[in-house]
């Protein structure tokens, strides 16, 4: 297959079913689906010279079906009813393939007949009312793409004309009717609609390398280059790269060049084959991959999107990808492939710390060559280790007779003729080659229903090789897993000399002649290096960092140093505009580029800082302490523009309130941080540089007396990292009842279950059973789990933490997000985060807002977190069966997690984002600290907790506080949910004791006086439990005893409400602790009253705050 039938292929299957496909079947209209989909196609090529296209192979279609589409198609024989067709467009429903009870149900039907103008109560309508021409709004689109491309028979061209309607199709149809769920979600089937045409198409354009076959034969491709493959690749240590971090930008740049490098791998695939072959992640829409769009196909972006940018990571480390197995024209062998992907690594890693390397010679000027020496040492290998996988995606092995799959008779039942011999191979050899990778119930699941399959219609049961994809799938991450961990990242050489002091690891860089030097001697030059005011911009002389620690920490600076045509990652989180030097958007005043990322001293204050700086009153005392910083020659080094409550203080302040938010929060807020400075400099007999930090200390008392006398609370100085990963994806990915909600009676359209009870050939196939059985996975519903995931983590995740909260983003890669925010505001933020995942539905009623407008110059707006709160609804259904309906007034909505009361029904228009159903949720850990804790300790301790929810029982949050002690408290707590679709109850009850402890309800001495008794407890505990009673008794006589211990320790007069719930925690706290004992066996009791203690800590405000720094 060489590289123009590779490239025509696709394009013909983009086109090959049409968006409005359940319209298609409608017998009235002239030619049905087969002469929409024509029209369409010969409309795309309308521009090209010579013979059209249109011959599609079906190797692809039926590939892409299987385990995502009911088997309810009854084979042509005498005797054999089918189910009839499905009028879709007389009830025109959506349901979701992972949650029941979330019907959608659109408001009419629409025109796909020239000849005949639907009554307008038969009828979708336009802004004007009148009735909807599906055809023609189709062929609008496809003419207008025509335009965009040159299809001729070169294979660039082809490749372009590939690329754009992949990017731009659904995004040009959802234009014309932005708040239609029609364009948005079309279903692929309309007898189970519950996954669009968009999930399918993915998957059909992505195996259009495949052997052409006829019907009832078997596939030709078989260990031929044409044959499917599935690719997983991943990249680390993960752990050990983004935590080498002391400050929030150290976190940050090494979670975006790790996702950045993630891109370089992916990116050989996506050029060889085209991004829709990327399995996971979901590249259509995805900011980095419009990035790269923009730069090699401007035109396959849509008008709302030409301006594409990412302040965060949003790839996750991982990819999967279907190819062909490769070896002739332009199919890549699968080695060479990941060679190349693992050489693209390689060689972005050689650009990056070149650029840096480069930098540090033209700038800094060093003295010797022995830190080149280091440099070259240390960045000979890449640190980020590529490892992959591969596995054939093979249709199932063939049998002749459906009855073989049900065995022999048992011995009282009706005797069954004598299995096949080829049958019985077949059968054997299926199960050698899948069920070893899966867990007994999840073979037994999928062999349920492949009986039920083959005897509803045998052959083209086994035309349709995607009912073994997800099997398929999960063999290859259990193969990937033993790789990895048989095939682990190289640890690092040991290294002579002073050591990194970020890392540990490698060699700091210093200057002088290359070779062996005395230590002492070595350490003298590698002070001397890096005094440098480039290097050192605080003039503390704390810290020297080898090659690749300097990569990471001085990346932006040394990219802004080279023309804005060669920029490495500026262009990915500025965009091409914003780095263009003059007026570039992301530029501050003095047209530099700064580290897009606050510290976490302005994460922690941003409160103070909006309220101080946006005061009148007190310009004078900022004027003052402006001059201060300026005359204290404080390095201006923060992004004036990193939090919408900082941007829009930013864009109405005066002149010198502008340039104070350029320094560091710490440095003009804490007295205490300055004198510590002033005695480093006196130590290092820079007397003037103490006596102007001594004066800028006075000068910061002064302003926070002047704040304080306006009663604007202090600074808080405490912050949370946030670390929220999805759970059992992998049961999902692979279709395990327990971690799919939906079954098939809540996925097949009304009309379908209606009739199967009438169908005697389908209920005699087994379908009265499995239509209570879970829903398969397929390659579709995982395409459809892709886009959810792409869509919670670029669109919803940086909206909802920076917009609807104070916090700031780092990561998100699908189900994985890690975050910072304000200590106070972590556990509503965690809470919401899991309440839009879990979801079924989200609109989005403003598509298209910008997720980070705010940070451009030009911004005008303002912080309000009510209004943001308001972008992300949640519909419900009104009561047990009763569909959901948009864009009519009276639709419900779910509570926001920062309402005490349910929002009015409403009119709830915009774009519909599926999610992934109330059978999925979050684990979050939340570590609390003070602001100077090292990003690297935080980060474990929070990485630590979310393993504990995990542990718990998953669908959990864990929370924990430390001093400078070391980790003070680590609880965890069910989310629980009331009500499908609402908040989770437990961020109410934390919050409703933090409250009580803040307001005094609570006692603070309530958490200490428990921990005192709990060593006590734990052995009464121990008692009940050897005394030999039954479960229920021994129960009841432990609650009875923890619920008297906790009322003895109870002072004064507490609501019943604060009571229970601080007796919750109490109690989950004893269970947390005594499920958790360590290796010999030991409990910890005096961590019974850790979720008590983790909730006064929080209620202690600024108080608390000092212990850590």
């Amino acid at each position: 297959m060489n590289a123009f039938q590779f490239w025509q292929q696709k394009i013909i299957q983009v086109f090959h079913d049409p968006p409005a496909k359940p319209f298609g079947g409608i017998p009235k209209v002239s030619g049905g689906l087969k002469s929409i989909t024509e029209r369409l196609f010969d409309l795309f090529q309308e521009h090209i010279q010579g013979r059209k296209w249109r011959h599609r192979y079906k190797a692809a279609d039926w590939a892409a079906s299987g385990a995502d589409r009911p088997m309810l198609y009854v084979p042509k024989k005498k005797g054999v009813s089918g189910l009839g067709s499905v009028r879709w467009p007389n009830q025109p429903v959506i349901s979701h393939p992972l949650a029941p009870g979330r019907l959608l149900e659109l408001s009419g039907a629409a025109s796909t007949d020239r000849g005949e103008t639907p009554a307008l109560e038969d009828a979708l309508e336009d802004a004007q009312g009148q009735p909807r021409d599906l055809i023609d709004e189709q062929e609008d689109v496809a003419r207008d793409l025509a335009v965009l491309v040159r299809l001729s028979f070169d294979e660039k061209d082809l490749h372009y004309a590939f690329i754009v309607p992949w990017r731009r199709y659904r995004d040009d149809l959802m234009a014309r009717f932005p708040n239609d769920p029609l364009w948005q979600e079309p279903p692929a089937e309309s007898r189970s609609p519950d996954h669009s045409i968009w999930d399918h198409l993915k998957v059909t354009t992505a195996l259009a390398f495949m052997q052409p076959h006829t019907w009832k034969e078997p596939p030709r491709d078989l260990d031929t280059p044409r044959e499917p493959w599935m690719l997983r690749v991943s990249l680390g240590p993960v752990g050990r790269f983004i935590g080498q971090a002391r400050t929030s930008r150290d976190l940050w740049i090494g979670s975006f060049l790790l996702a950045d490098l993630a891109w370089h791998a992916m990116q050989r695939i996506v050029e060889q084959y085209g991004p829709d072959c990327i399995v996971y992640p979901d590249l259509r829409a995805n900011p980095r991959a419009d990035v790269w769009l923009a730069g090699a196909y401007p035109e396959a972006l849509p008008e709302q999107g030409k301006e594409p940018a990412t302040y965060a990571a949003v790839l996750p480390d991982a990819f999967v990808a279907l190819v062909p197995r490769g070896g002739a024209g332009h199919l890549m062998t699968l080695e060479e492939l990941a060679r190349q992907c693992q050489e693209r690594v390689e060689a972005r890693w050689a650009a990056l710390h070149g650029c840096v390397k480069t930098w540090i010679r033209n700038r800094v000027r060093p003295d010797g060559t022995a830190w080149e020496s280091i440099w070259d040492r240390q960045t000979a290998r890449c640190p980020i280790h590529v490892t992959w996988t591969a596995v054939p995606w093979r249709p199932m092995e063939r049998i002749e007779e459906a009855e073989s799959l049900r065995g022999r008779a048992l011995p009282n039942q009706p005797a069954r003729l004598p299995i096949r011999t080829a049958d019985h191979a077949a059968i054997a050899a299926r199960r050698a080659r899948l069920s070893p990778w899966v867990a007994p119930e999840v073979w037994a699941h999928y062999e349920q229903a492949r009986d039920v399959y083959a005897h509803a219609n045998l052959d083209l049961h086994q035309m349709e090789r995607g009912f073994d994809y997800a099997l398929t799938h999960h063999m290859l991450g259990v193969r990937h897993a033993l790789r990895e961990a048989a095939h682990p990242a190289p640890i690092p050489d040991d290294e002579p000399g002073e050591k990194c002091t970020l890392c540990g690891e490698r060699e700091a860089l210093h200057g002088g002649p290359s070779g062996p030097l005395p230590l002492w001697q070595a350490r003298k030059h590698g002070r001397d290096f890096w005094r440098v005011k480039d290097l050192d911009r605080d003039e503390t002389g704390e810290e020297r960092l080898c090659a690749v620690c300097t990569t990471k920490r001085f990346l932006i600076d040394a990219d802004q140093s080279r023309v804005p045509q060669k920029s490495l990652l500026g262009v990915v989180w500025a965009g091409s505009s914003g780095i263009q030097a003059g007026d570039g958007s992301a530029r501050d005043r003095d047209g530099r580029l700064r580290v897009p990322f606050p510290s976490t001293a302005t994460v922690a204050a941003q409160g103070f800082l909006e309220a101080t700086f946006g005061e009148p009153r007190l310009h004078t005392a900022l004027e003052a302490l402006a001059e201060a910083c300026r005359t204290a020659a404080l390095p201006r080094t923060s992004f004036p523009r990193t939090l919408p409550r900082l941007a829009a203080v930013y864009h109405d302040a005066p002149a010198p309130v502008r340039a104070l938010l350029e320094y560091e929060a710490e440095d003009m807020l804490f007295p205490e941080v300055l004198d510590g400075k002033a005695r480093t400099f006196e130590a290092n007999g820079d007397l003037a540089k103490k006596e102007r930090h001594q004066a800028l200390a006075k000068a910061v008392s002064a302003f926070r007396q002047a704040a304080a006398a306006m009663d604007i609370p202090a600074p808080t100085t405490r912050i949370a990292v946030l670390h929220l990963d999805g759970d059992n994806m992998g049961k999902l990915l692979v279709g395990e009842a327990d971690a799919i909600a939906a079954r098939w009676r809540d996925v097949l359209h009304p009309q379908v279950i209606d009739r199967l009870g009438r169908n005697g050939h389908l209920k005699a196939a087994g379908w009265g059973d499995l239509l209570d059985a879970k829903r398969l996975m397929g390659p579709s519903v995982h395409a459809f789990i892709s886009r959810a995931l792409g869509q919670f983590s670029h669109r919803i995740v940086p909206w909802v933490v920076e917009q609807e909260f104070s916090g700031v983003l780092i990561y998100a890669g699908g189900d994985d997000v890690l975050c910072l925010a304000p200590a106070d505001e972590a556990i509503p933020l965690a809470a919401r985060l899991h309440q839009l995942f879990s979801a079924a539905w989200v609109v989005d009623t403003l598509p298209h807002q910008q997720v980070w407008a705010w940070r451009r110059p030009g911004w005008r707006g303002e912080d309000d977190q009510t209004e943001a709160r308001k972008r992300f609804l949640i519909p419900r259904a009104d009561g047990p069966g009763a569909p959901i309906r948009l864009g009519v007034p009276g639709q419900r909505v779910a509570r926001h997690v920062s309402e005490d009361t349910d929002p009015p029904a409403m009119d709830v228009r915009g774009l519909l984002l599926p999610m992934l159903g109330s059978g999925a949720s979050l684990s979050a850990g939340v570590a609390i600290g003070h602001y100077k804790t090292p990003l690297s300790v935080m980060l474990s301790r929070a990485s630590d907790l979310e393993t504990m929810a995990k542990a718990q029982g998953r669908s959990a949050i864990a929370l924990g506080h430390a001093s400078r002690g070391g980790v003070k408290t680590g609880f965890s707590l069910p989310w629980g949910v009331a009500d499908a679709d609402e908040p989770p109850t437990a961020a109410a009850t934390l919050t409703q004791v933090i409250k009580a402890f803040r307001k005094g309800t609570l006692p603070g001495r309530l958490p200490y006086k428990l921990r005192d008794i709990s060593a006590s407890v734990n052995d009464a505990l121990d008692v009940i439990g050897r005394s030999g009673q039954s479960g229920k008794d021994r129960q009841a006589a432990e609650q009875t005893l923890l619920h008297g211990m906790f009322r003895s320790c109870l002072e004064g007069s507490v609501p019943d409400s604060v009571k229970k719930a601080a007796e919750e925690l109490w109690l989950r706290g004893v269970t947390v602790a005594r499920a958790c004992p360590d290796a010999d066996g030991s409990v910890h009791p005096e961590h019974f009253a850790d979720g008590l203690l983790v909730c006064r800590e929080l209620a202690r405000g600024e108080s608390a705050g000092e212990a850590e720094a």
